[in-house]
């Protein structure tokens, strides 16, 4: 029977806090993950409850961001690289860069003489850094220097101006324009930032952490009319039903050398999974099943090093495969389809391509176009 009373929904994630908890990596609530797979783990989502699931996702992801700083950042670096992943999101950062300074060429070729870029969730400018970068290598991108400004949305005031003092102001590119610095979360920076303010707007591994889509809608508004988001992420489908987690939980069960079955088997009974766990992948590619399978080892070298260090996140994140990302992208506005995009759209005129796959179907950078007004057939998206 599918749960929707707050007090049921209170109940399951009481239940994966007192399952979980003792472990190096804990659960956290299960609102994390996106929305859509929660009707795999046995919630519906209604107009009663969807506020509360909302500002249960948040409040969990803001106070496991409260606990990070420099060594949980360090912390997650090495897992990376012990997973065999590499730089990791600086791969993510260098793709999301070359897409963003094709089209900011592309809208400058089409008569801009000024262009916004927002860099949304921008840490320590890693992202921005990479853009500069890219500008630096050719003369020609380097003369955007001087028509683009640049504004880091970050809500960490202590890691943006560390990051603005040791990678962007010390940058040997010259731009015209300083840097601004926005010091607020997406939910109170989008309330203030006006329509059409922005060009394009970059991100890199920030919305997995977001379950609901609300967020396109708001980066939908903020763009201009011929605007561009790039959006570089991980898109893992692990948490999309419970019978995908298992091997996860075990993983974790046997780094504490903990060989009892009790907690695989109370997470089986209470989610109902079947002891024939297979067909659970039966709709996955071969790459899908293999990027579930490095997160598994990436979350268990992760806790591994968080457990050294006296420290906790959680594993559940609204992680999602691309397809599901797209989708929303288009209901939220955004044209998705490269030859639609090259058709139609100024910013694509450079352009090769739209998704660029840092490694198969699990970490990607994208970029889209926001629809022209008179074509845009509906408007974006609302969470029912």
């Amino acid at each position: 029977m599918m749960k929707k009373k707050i007090g049921d929904l209170e109940e399951i994630d009481k239940f994966l806090h007192e399952l979980t908890d003792d472990l190096s990596m804990p659960s956290g609530s299960l609102f994390r993950i996106a929305h859509q797979y929660l009707k795999n783990w046995g919630v519906e989502i209604t107009r009663d409850n969807l506020e509360w699931i909302k500002e249960k996702a948040y409040n969990s992801y803001m106070e496991e961001w409260e606990r990070s700083g420099d060594e949980i950042n360090t912390a997650i670096k090495r897992a990376i690289i012990a997973t065999g992943l590499g730089e990791g999101d600086n791969i993510l950062n260098k793709n999301v860069a070359a897409m963003a300074v094709e089209h900011m060429l592309a809208l400058h070729d089409s008569g801009k003489r000024t262009l916004r870029v927002c860099d949304i969730g921008a840490g320590d400018g890693a992202t921005t850094v990479a853009i500069f970068n890219r500008m630096e290598r050719y003369a020609e991108t380097a003369a955007l220097g001087e028509v683009t400004r640049f504004y880091l949305l970050e809500p960490s005031d202590e890691r943006i101006m560390k990051g603005v003092k040791e990678n962007i102001n010390t940058h040997s590119l010259k731009m015209k324009h300083k840097p601004g610095v926005v010091t607020l979360t997406h939910e109170e920076a989008m309330s203030l930032f006006r329509e059409g303010v922005f060009d394009i707007a970059v991100t890199s591994a920030v919305y997995h952490h977001m379950p609901f889509p609300d967020y396109l809608n708001d980066i939908h508004r903020i763009l201009s009319d011929d605007g561009v988001l790039v959006m570089g992420d991980w898109f893992y489908n692990i948490f999309e039903y419970p019978a995908r987690v298992l091997p996860l939980l075990e993983s974790l069960d046997r780094e504490q050398r903990n060989t009892e079955q009790r907690r695989i088997d109370a997470f089986r009974k209470y989610f109902d999974i079947p002891f024939d766990t297979a067909a659970w992948n039966d709709d996955l590619t071969v790459e899908q099943i293999m990027g579930n399978k490095i997160f598994t080892i990436y979350t268990v070298a992760l806790a591994n090093e968080l457990s050294d260090m006296g420290k906790k996140l959680y594993f559940f994140e609204a992680f999602e495969p691309l397809s599901d990302r797209l989708k929303k992208m288009e209901g939220a506005g955004f044209e998705t389809d490269f030859a639609e995009l090259k058709k139609k759209h100024v910013a694509f005129a450079r352009s090769i391509n739209n998704i660029r796959r840092v490694f198969p179907d699990f970490a990607c950078a994208v970029s889209a176009g926001k629809k022209i007004r008179n074509e845009t057939k509906k408007e974006p998206q609302k969470i029912k």
